[in-house]
């Protein structure tokens, strides 16, 4: 069971995501033209990203996305990403191993 948690552990790690940044500061730093790109998770709301020096950021926004703020991430030429993340297969399959 141990070896299991470890192994979950393992494969459910995020890779360094950069800066932590409030919402308010994200929206600042788009304002000021310094944010190069943005991936934006539809079911949970975080947002990851690439500042035009090339170094990572990350927040979390609202949801659903404010229209006013799409309209902003366009007129600053931020390229836009979604993602809508699916359950590993092996997460699909952990509850089966618990019960035998």
């Amino acid at each position: 069971t141990v070896a299991v948690l470890g192994v979950l552990f393992l494969l459910n790690r995020t890779p360094d995501q950069g800066e932590k940044l409030s919402y308010t500061e994200f929206r600042a730093k788009v304002s000021e033209e310094q944010v190069r790109e943005i991936t934006y998770d539809n079911t949970s709301g975080n947002i990851t990203g690439e500042f035009d020096d090339g170094s990572k950021f990350h927040t979390t926004g609202l949801s659903p996305f404010p229209e006013a703020d799409l309209q902003l991430l366009e007129e600053k030429g931020v390229d836009l990403s979604t993602k809508t993340p699916t359950p590993a297969w092996w997460e699909a399959w952990l509850p089966i191993f618990f019960v035998m």
